[in-house]
């Protein structure tokens, strides 16, 4: 999965989440680590986007 796929996915979930939970932070978070639960590539997607914002985090310190 490339960085801007496993962003799309990440982003679509979220969306999903908030759809259904509106601005309920703990809802969302239980919405989304149900979703991974569910979608072994949704946990690589988060993963994946993990590392690109801690990357773009250092790069802009740099």
């Amino acid at each position: 999965m490339t960085e801007d796929e496993a962003l799309k996915k990440a982003r679509e979930a979220m969306v999903r989440a908030v759809n259904l939970f509106g601005i309920d932070q703990a809802a969302i978070q239980r919405s989304l680590d149900a979703q991974a639960r569910r979608d072994p590539a949704l946990k690589d997607a988060f993963a994946i986007t993990g590392r690109v914002l801690i990357q773009s985090e250092q790069h802009e310190k740099h």
